[in-house]
């Protein structure tokens, strides 16, 4: 991360994709390096961050529900149906879809975070201001 991107605004969840036993490993230091008395944040701890490798908390992965609605419904109108659809040219309008839906995520686009979300964050001013009085909150 270079330095002219991290400010006091900047979250460790949503701006450094800090989650799961990364985060863990960065509050250790953390709290070894500023001599910072975390207890406090270990209460709230699942308020914060998910566990290991979930994407940003419980409803990480639930961004991919349209996709896999979407796939679902092709597939079965062409077998209810039978419309005539190449498999091919639905399998690449699946693909599509799912690459804008990530792409959205991504950027924000998509009204991810109203339908679902994100845990509290913590900002880079909040881990200042804790430094300063020595524990979280």
């Amino acid at each position: 991360m270079r330095l002219d991107r991290v400010h006091l605004t900047s979250t460790l969840g949503k701006d450094f994709g800090l989650d799961g036993d990364d985060a863990v490993e960065f509050f250790e230091a953390y709290a070894n390096a500023f001599q910072v008395d975390v207890t406090g944040l270990r209460v709230e701890w699942s308020e914060f961050f998910g566990p290991e490798a979930s994407g940003g908390g419980a409803t990480g992965l639930l961004f991919l529900a349209p996709f896999v609605v979407a796939a679902a419904s092709v597939f079965l109108v062409q077998w209810i149906f039978g419309f005539p659809w190449p498999n091919e040219r639905a399998l690449v309008v699946l693909i599509l879809g799912g690459v804008l839906l990530l792409a959205w995520r991504r950027l924000d686009f998509w009204p991810y975070e109203k339908l679902f979300p994100l845990p509290k964050q913590i900002t880079v001013a909040e881990l200042i201001e804790a430094a300063r009085r020595g524990r979280w909150q």
